[in-house]
């Protein structure tokens, strides 16, 4: 949904006024052609990422000792013939029967080697079909949670999620598990559609076999089978228990045989695993209970304790019989240090949930796991960009009443295996998925469906009145008044794109003699759908987040390797002058119409209301969380806002900081265009009713036409004038420089492009042809963007402008704002100018995706300078020194990650809040 008001920064909307399309969450949509379709091309494309990732990252990966050897080893030797052995003491001569770990994977690996298939490579590009796999499951998975649409959202984040693929190319069993708990949770979601003794038997059968592919998977028994057998719904207990039984022989039809053969070849018992003593045994002791091994593990756990078996005559070359001594061993160091436990608890889950020493768990993914450096520090920011969204995935889920218990036992099942052990990444595999998922129907609430997108509301970004009205159907712009409302008002109007962005479009009025039912109503214009300008809006966003990326990680300057975009990515700032070009446009029409048409203007209040509460909240709250940061980070109290004196924080808070040298730059440093925004929203209604003064004694609309017209020449002069007199009162390097070229004076040709073209099709409205035929041509959109690039060809390429935003010369003072603003009004003529509908731009911008991200671009013009400076802390990265790719990848995932969410509780609401004051103030 798109509400079309006047807005020059990233404008996020208010809710979606058409419900969501109701489903049955656990039966979920008929199976549809289309939803196969497309979930074949995620999960070829998750396929397809994998196996790019072995062949060019992993394919020459030494694999080591560990886990992945393992398995690798395990399966040549269980394809020759030697059963389940510890392939480390096998290739020291030592026989020795293992049971470190459960079967599946093992299997699946050997499978693959009898085949002539056991190479690592091969290995990796094997597990690679499971991951892919789990892609496919995400997306079943999602559709049976909330429908078609969250399924393909699951599908895709599990295809691009780097926790889930990094594990397909390490040969580790969490890939086994991801898959096989999968499959298990889709069995119980079947059962819970048609509760059949078949559907029993299933879901038994698939439990057995994510517990042997991870043990701790066998508590889905308890957490899953047992209470969705055991449920009522109407059935006496006899039929319920008998399924629970059939599901417990499911399970035991393929445990049993695992366990009788674990029983029959070890001294002691053994029976999915003997490897929890021995993990317990490198997670319990001195260097794991304080230190920076607090809730880890080292090797120096298990040392003293082997030693001590060793003198006392014990073998730990019988695993059972090392697994017994050190489950001994730990039972009494646990014992002895009980009162440290809470703290050692509180470390794991701190890991494992990514809050406790964060970046050292990185250091530790990439040692103790192998992963690659940049990899694991993909995966852990891919983490903490997903979860927030799942856990507001979650409440949305719970109160769609989807059925979810199953996927938070999972999570369960996670965080008992975690806090009995040690926090290794790895260990939160089984719930990666579960992360997917519920981020997944977080994201299908946060993004409009296409007819969504292409409603109204209220100007500024509420409903009037709290209701909504039939629109109109598109037009072109200026195709004149052809529909009018009847006289008699029967309902409240939505305000069309053009409206007051302060009053509701339509005016009452009334005397003492009138009655309520007989108030009549001007008739109202026929409104337009402008659904693109969202997508103008993310464009702009995402284009000044990119020019900051590339500015702090070095790609910016030349021989950094950025090649041919070296020169492109700094000059991405112009989203910025495409949001001044955009507010002009969407601010001044309303009081443009008014001008022209001779009619009372909007309402200064309810107006100068909607901007202040569009602006201020989020970004107060961006500061203040910057601030709080700067100060934990002791930087310059001035500069940066930690610990500002009062004066400054005044400033800072009030956006008036842009008009004194130290204060210029302030904790939000891109903050300085909400200053000049604020003068442009103080400045308008003077300028208008100054035009209205004027315009009073003109009789024709086409002579008020020329006097709106020339009056903005004017303000293009003076934007002329005051570069001029920058440019002879400063140097290139000048702090004044600096500072003045963010005040409005400066900026005014920017704001009057958008404005002209307002005036332009205020202008046609009044033309019994309407629009000139060129605005409808179909290829008037390449055309402009055509131009867009070659503007902004120039203006990287043949200006010779700094890498830097702070350095220009006279000359460059002119001609580089004046390019910016000639790409700042080809991109938005499309958005508003035509048939809306029309042609691949067009749709482009009007896409769901876009227009959520256009919905989220004011917090990701806000978020992204904190999350980078968050990104290049966390991860030790040196700024102006950092590859560019990851960090963009990673700041552009969470800074929209976190403004989708700021906009769902934060600007929504208020937004809604904003429009029940205005339309208040209004009607007084």
């Amino acid at each position: 949904m798109t509400v079309v008001a006047g807005e020059a920064i990233p404008d996020a909307l208010a809710e979606p006024v058409v419900e969501e399309p109701t489903e049955s969450p656990t039966t979920g949509p008929a199976r549809s052609k289309r939803f196969r379709l497309w979930l074949l091309v995620i999960t070829l494309a998750g396929l397809a990422l994998r196996w790019g990732f072995v062949l060019t990252v992993q394919r020459h990966i030494d694999l080591g000792a560990g886990d992945s050897y393992y398995y690798h080893r395990g399966a040549q030797l269980l394809v020759d013939g030697h059963g389940f052995v510890a392939p480390q003491q096998w290739d020291q001569g030592i026989h020795m029967q293992a049971a470190s770990h459960p079967p599946v994977y093992l299997l699946y690996l050997a499978f693959f080697t009898l085949i002539g298939l056991g190479t690592p490579v091969w290995h990796m590009l094997a597990s690679c079909l499971l991951g892919a796999g789990s892609v496919a499951l995400c997306g079943l998975l999602g559709r049976r949670l909330g429908g078609d649409r969250v399924g393909l959202i699951a599908a895709a984040l599990a295809a691009l999620y780097p926790q889930l693929w990094v594990n397909d190319g390490m040969v580790m069993s969490e890939t086994a598990a991801i898959f096989f708990g999968l499959l298990a949770l889709l069995a119980a979601y079947r059962f819970s559609e048609s509760r059949t003794p078949r559907r029993a038997l299933v879901m038994g059968l698939a439990i057995a076999v994510a517990a042997l592919s991870r043990s701790e998977l066998i508590l889905l028994a308890p957490l899953v089978a047992v209470p969705l057998c055991l449920a009522p719904r109407g059935d006496p207990w006899w039929p319920r228990f008998g399924k629970l039984v059939l599901a417990g022989l499911g399970a035991l039809v393929l445990i049993g045989p695992w366990v009788g053969y674990n029983l029959s070849r070890f001294d002691h018992p053994v029976y999915l695993s003997a490897g929890l003593d021995i993990t317990q045994a490198v997670s319990n002791c001195d260097d794991t209970y304080s230190g920076q091994f607090l809730g880890y593990w080292s090797y120096n756990c298990q040392i003293p304790i082997d030693e001590a078996a060793q003198a006392r005559g014990l073998n730990k070359n019988e695993e059972s019989e090392r697994s017994l001594y050190m489950g001994e061993a730990v039972r009494s160091y646990v014992k002895e240090h009980k009162s440290e436990l809470p703290k050692v608890v509180l470390a794991r889950l701190g890991r494992i949930t990514g809050v406790y020493r964060g970046a050292q768990q990185i250091d530790f993914d990439s040692f103790s796991e192998a992963r690659p450096r940049t990899v694991a520090e993909l995966a852990a920011w891919g983490y903490w960009t997903l979860a927030p969204l799942a856990i507001f995935g979650a409440f949305i889920a719970r109160r769609k009443r989807y059925l979810i218990y199953p996927l938070l036992a999972v999570v369960a099942t996670v965080i008992f295996a975690v806090v009995i052990t040690f926090a290794g990444t790895r260990y939160r595999a089984p719930a990666e998925p579960v992360i997917v998922l519920f981020a997944a129907v977080f994201l299908n609430a946060a993004i409009p469906r296409r007819k969504e997108s292409e409603l109204i509301t209220g100007a500024g970004g509420g409903l009037l009145a709290g209701t909504m009205s039939p629109l109109v159907p598109d037009a072109p712009a200026g195709l004149g008044r052809s529909a009018a409302a009847s006289p008699v008002a029967t309902a409240p109007a939505t305000v069309p794109e053009d409206a007051d962005p302060g009053a509701p479009e339509t005016r009452v009025e009334t005397t003492a003699a009138t009655s309520p039912a007989e108030v009549t109503v001007e008739p109202a214009r026929p409104r337009r759908h402008l659904p693109n300008i969202d997508g103008v809006r993310a464009i702009a966003a995402i284009a000044v987040l990119t020019s900051h990326v590339a500015i702090a990680t070095g790609a910016a300057r030349p021989g950094r390797g950025a090649g041919f975009l070296q020169p492109l990515l700094p000059r991405l700032d112009i989203g910025v002058a495409i949001f001044f070009v955009l507010s002009g446009y969407l601010l001044f029409r309303p009081f443009a119409r008014a001008v022209v048409n001779h009619r009372p203007g909007p309402a200064v209040r309810p107006y100068l209301l909607r901007r202040f509460l569009r602006i201020f909240p989020l970004y107060l709250l961006v500061l203040g969380i910057q601030i709080a940061i700067n100060s934990s980070q002791q930087l310059d109290p001035d500069r940066f806002g930690s610990f500002p004196s009062p004066v400054h924080l005044f400033a800072f808070a009030t956006l008036t900081h842009i008009y004194h040298p130290s204060t210029a730059i302030g904790p939000v440093g891109q903050a300085w265009s909400l200053g000049t925004e604020v003068s442009f929203y103080v400045f308008l209604p003077i300028f208008a009713a100054l035009l209205a003064i004027a315009a009073r004694r003109i009789a024709t609309p086409a002579a008020r036409i020329r006097l709106v017209a020339w009056s903005l020449g004017g303000l293009a002069v003076i934007s002329l004038i005051t570069k001029a007199v920058v440019a002879l009162a400063s140097g290139p390097t000048s702090e004044t420089r600096g500072m003045i070229t963010t005040w409005l004076p400066y900026n005014l040709d920017l704001f009057a492009m958008g404005m002209a073209l307002a005036l332009a099709t205020v202008a046609w409205e009044l033309r019994p042809e309407g629009a000139p035929s060129w605005t409808g041509h179909r290829r008037l959109p390449l055309i402009c963007w055509g131009g867009a690039a070659v503007a902004f060809w120039v203006v990287s390429t043949q200006l010779g402008l700094h890498p830097d935003h702070l350095t220009y010369t006279d000359s460059q003072l002119f001609t580089r704002t004046t390019l910016y603003g000639v790409v700042g009004l080809l991109v938005l003529a499309p958005a508003v100018l035509g048939p809306q509908g029309v042609g691949r731009i067009r749709w482009f911008l009007s896409t769901p995706v876009m227009v959520a991200l256009g919905l989220a671009s004011y917090g990701i013009y806000l978020w992204h300078q904190l999350i980078g400076g968050e990104y290049y802390a966390l991860l030790r990265h040196q700024i102006f020194n950092s590859a560019f790719w990851p960090a963009y990848i990673a700041i552009l995932s969470a800074s929209i990650a976190i403004s989708l969410l700021t906009y769902r509780l934060v600007e929504a609401p208020i937004q809604r809040l904003s429009a029940r004051w205005s339309a208040t103030i209004s009607t007084r």
